[in-house]
């Protein structure tokens, strides 16, 4: 079973050889554990089938995603609502124990099992991880819309940045510098707005194919995180229709 989904990582994987990236999806997978990552390799299909939807057939995947980021940093409208099977996938990643390890209510923390992912950061953070600045002000609406606050804490889904999934990046990523990076900032912010994320994949990885690991952000922060907001249907920072 271990090697299917091995073998699933390098199909999907967009420019990776197997070679090169085999430990690291060995490592991850090994640390999500089976079932949770048959819900994530569904979640990672469901985004490409989206896209195959959304944007002209004669462009590459890479292309696909491109457009789609385009969208999102533009704001355009993306109705998730009708992605095919999507209300089957959520339920598959809630039962397989994978949502909350991404995504978690502040009512569910107290019974999580925190993985040790501090053990696995720098003691120092880089001033300039993908340019970011918390005393930015644009950063600062970025990370969460005037809304939230208005809403109880325990109905937020805020990102688990001790969670297993962290831990699994994290552990598998320790030598790609540059992926750790996205890792350090996802672990000192926490929650960074759809908008952030797809302008700085758009300047850092323009002209280039994606990895299977550079398009997981894109689904975990920007794909996923939406189908759940439109589920809940809350006011959140990922709102493609908020205006500042």
């Amino acid at each position: 079973m271990k090697k299917f989904y091995i073998v699933m990582f390098c199909i999907i994987g967009l420019s990776a050889s197997c070679t090169s990236e085999h430990q690291e999806m060995e490592d991850f997978a090994n640390a999500l554990g089976a079932e949770k990552m048959e819900a994530l390799n569904a979640l990672v299909a469901s985004f490409d089938q989206f896209l195959l939807q959304r944007y002209p057939v004669n462009t590459s995947s890479s292309e696909k995603s491109y457009q789609f980021l385009n969208d999102v940093s533009h704001r355009r409208s993306l109705n998730l609502s009708q992605v095919r099977g999507r209300d089957l996938l959520v339920a598959k990643l809630e039962d397989s124990g994978l949502r909350k390890d991404i995504y978690i209510y502040e009512s569910e923390k107290a019974s999580y099992p925190n993985y040790p992912v501090d053990q696995l950061m720098p003691v120092e953070y880089p001033e300039g991880s993908m340019e970011l600045s918390l005393n930015d002000k644009t950063l600062q609406f970025l990370l969460t819309s005037s809304d939230v606050a208005e809403v109880p804490s325990d109905s937020i889904l805020r990102y688990n940045k001790e969670g297993l999934f962290m831990y699994a990046m994290a552990k598998s990523k320790q030598k790609d510098k540059d992926f750790m990076r996205y890792v350090e900032v996802k672990y000192k912010l926490e929650d960074i707005h759809a908008v952030m994320i797809a302008q700085r994949h758009l300047e850092n990885l323009a002209g280039k194919e994606f990895t299977w690991f550079q398009k997981l952000p894109i689904v975990i922060d920007i794909y996923y995180r939406m189908l759940l907001s439109d589920e809940k249907e809350e006011p959140n920072y990922l709102s493609m229709n908020y205006k500042p």
